[in-house]
């Protein structure tokens, strides 16, 4: 028991001494004077404590904080390695399924400190965009049905007030990432066409102007959907057309001729809006 004592407590010494010295550096003067280095520490600092606490892995049952771990491992796994994992089939789509229907269901799902569901609906797109096996067991999983659930929630709070760090946006961004890879597949899209709730969904996004990076998302979803007739049709009636006309008369060609100084978030605005307006007229003029 003694010899015990002394290891923890030499840990815990070690723990501390290295924690001081993150926070030494935290303190630097030089940190600030890099643009977004702080901001990078600071988060580095924030996952050297996760994973140095004791507590974070020694809770009884399931700990949401590990699980996000876990799925944010894998996205980075199969957005770094594509090329390697492409020839292989995912093998978690029931978990990771199971995952998103439980997340949808919870009604303490917008309040919750680990952001599962937007881990979750993040390596699902990740899993479909390296391979074309993976689109196709993700529909033979039914799990773009559950995915439209989880969409549709989150769509719904959406409003003038929502940010881009909020859950529901980062949801919707994922999973519009992911139903507009799956419309590369022809059995995808057939389901899509059973899944007249989807083109309304994407629709809806296209009205919350402000969140311009989520709107370019949904663009290139409606580019990917409009491949297929009945859901070109779809997209039509749900009013698409005239949102996307929206985002090409916002775009004012003059300002990159004239020199204009802009700041930087209006920069990237005009490009955003820039490239909005080329996929406009690559895929939707002839409608």
């Amino acid at each position: 028991m003694h010899m015990k004592c002394l290891v923890a407590t030499r840990v815990q010494n070690e723990e501390e001494t290295v924690r001081k010295a993150y926070y030494r550096l935290l303190s630097n003067p030089i940190q600030t004077r890099i643009q977004n280095g702080r901001d990078r520490f600071e988060a580095v600092n924030r996952a050297y404590e996760f994973l140095c606490s004791r507590s974070s892995w020694a809770s009884q049952g399931p700990n949401p904080d590990n699980i996000v771990l876990i799925l944010r491992t894998q996205s980075i796994l199969f957005h770094r390695y594509s090329e390697e994992l492409h020839p292989y089939k995912y093998a978690g789509y029931p978990q990771l399924i199971k995952t998103i229907q439980l997340e949808t269901a919870d009604d303490q799902l917008f309040s919750k400190s680990a952001p599962l569901l937007a881990a979750a609906s993040e390596l699902a797109y990740h899993t479909v965009h390296c391979s074309a096996l993976n689109a196709e067991e993700l529909r033979r999983e039914r799990g773009l049905d559950v995915l439209l659930d989880a969409y549709s929630r989150c769509v719904s709070v959406l409003s003038m007030s929502s940010k881009a760090s909020d859950v529901s946006v980062q949801v919707c961004t994922h999973i519009t990432r992911c139903f507009g890879v799956a419309a590369q597949f022809q059995g995808c899209r057939d389901k899509m066409v059973e899944m007249p709730q989807l083109v309304k969904d994407v629709c809806r996004i296209l009205y919350f102007k402000h969140l311009i990076r989520l709107c370019a998302v949904a663009t290139e979803c409606v580019s990917a959907l409009a491949v297929d007739g009945i859901l070109q049709m779809q997209l039509l009636q749900a009013g698409a057309l005239w949102h996307l006309l929206f985002f090409m008369f916002k775009y004012d060609f003059t300002l990159e001729e004239g020199g204009v100084e802009r700041s930087e978030d209006a920069n990237q605005q005009v490009n955003i809006f820039s490239y909005l307006s080329k996929i406009f007229k690559k895929h939707f003029a002839p409608l």
